[in-house]
């Protein structure tokens, strides 16, 4: 992991005085999460500079933070330009959050390049644990460039599928991608593409079909992905890939900005955040209301999702007027349920800068205490 760490100022180029080549936030039990997904920087003026850094204003409204935030490559436009490098280096250190790097095409264009990336962010690829989930960050200009980069390449292949088969064992709640090239688009079998004769658009088909038979193996089917600049979901039924077109240049014509992914128990949900919003609206009171008994003083709330504008990050639960938690599910269990007490309860969906939608229809649970001589009573509501 690249933390965004103190800066020394050396021969004209701003420099990171430490950083951590790896990262591991520990290899603690899941509990729900959410990072931010940007795209391409690819700082090559001022005015690039600019957007960067009103693109990292945006990430920093978002609270309580994100737990990192993935940058997919091409973070200058030059390889080993001074000027671009502190021009972004400088920005990084106003994130709020941890930040996380990976080498696009833009950055390494040779050795000389490959080893200037190393000196100022230390690994080009490596796997990270956050919460029990398993994120493995590629460089994949070199996995897609093997005359290039020879025993370079051949030495990250051997290591990304044997990191993909130990993630697998391993059974992590979820395993993601990170890489600079998406797999494909549309289809797994879909043909080569090309930005020009050097520069792949998709994993060309050899490499993408030992790309995804590792990945299949192990069960990852989430790629998080740059270089288009467009933001897309690509993919098929397998495998979801997601692209986000970063603050360089937008090939569909769209809001720059970034994605925010929730990662949760049985799945990952993300939405998009135009950077330049300044998102007022509030989302739609949630729906639905119900309760599970899951025995005689133990119950589930359940509910349906909100709407809004960009998008909803946290539900927040009340009982008898006071709240209970703040949750990225929609659900919450609650115990002990007291027999003969009624209890009520709301919900209040929140979005990624805080507003807050009016409250959900209240539920009225009521728990009975179980009768003498007879099977106990589970929790009735209205």
């Amino acid at each position: 992991m690249h933390r965004v760490a103190p800066w020394l100022l050396c021969w004209g180029l701003i420099a990171f005085s430490s950083i951590e080549a790896r990262a591991d936030f520990g290899d603690s039990e899941f509990e729900p999460f959410y990072f931010v997904h940007v795209g391409d920087p690819q700082v090559d003026n001022v005015n690039a500079m600019l957007r960067f850094r009103q693109l990292i204003a945006a990430v920093n409204r978002i609270d309580p933070p994100p737990a990192f935030a993935i940058i997919a490559g091409d973070l200058i436009n030059t390889p080993q330009s001074p000027s671009q490098t502190g021009l972004f280096e400088s920005s990084l250190l106003r994130f709020d959050t941890e930040v996380i790097l990976l080498p696009g095409n833009h950055d390494i264009h040779n050795m000389s390049d490959l080893e200037y990336y190393r000196s100022r962010y230390g690994d080009d690829y490596f796997r990270f644990t956050y919460n029990n989930c398993d994120f493995l960050v590629l460089n994949s200009e070199v996995l897609l460039n093997l005359n290039s980069y020879g025993l370079e390449s051949e030495e990250q292949w051997r290591w990304l599928e044997e990191t993909l088969d130990e993630s697998g064992q391993a059974g992590r709640q979820h395993l993601l991608i990170a890489s600079h090239h998406p797999p494909f688009f549309i289809s797994q079998g879909e043909g080569s593409q090309w930005f020009d004769l050097t520069s792949p658009l998709n994993w060309p088909k050899p490499e993408r079909g030992r790309l995804l038979a590792a990945a299949r193996s192990a069960g990852c089917g989430t790629f998080i992905c740059g270089h288009t600049h467009r933001t897309r979901v690509h993919g098929d039924s397998e495998f979801r890939i997601y692209t986000v077109a970063g603050t360089q240049v937008d090939f569909d014509g769209a809001a720059m900005g970034f994605r925010l992914f929730k990662v949760l128990p049985d799945r990952i949900e993300q939405f998009f955040i135009p950077m330049t919003t300044t998102d007022t609206v509030a989302p739609s009171p949630p729906t639905g209301l119900r309760a599970e008994a899951l025995s005689i003083n133990h119950y589930r709330l359940q509910w349906d999702a909100s709407t809004d504008n960009v998008g909803v990050l946290w539900y927040e639960v009340w009982r008898d007027g006071e709240r209970r938690t703040l949750t990225l599910e929609r659900s919450f269990e609650d115990a002990p349920l007291l027999p003969g007490r009624t209890y009520r309860y709301d919900v209040v969906a929140i979005d990624w800068v805080g507003n807050m939608s009016g409250l959900s229809e209240e539920l009225e649970l009521v728990a009975p205490a179980p009768p003498t001589g007879l099977a106990p009573a589970w929790p009735l509501y209205r």
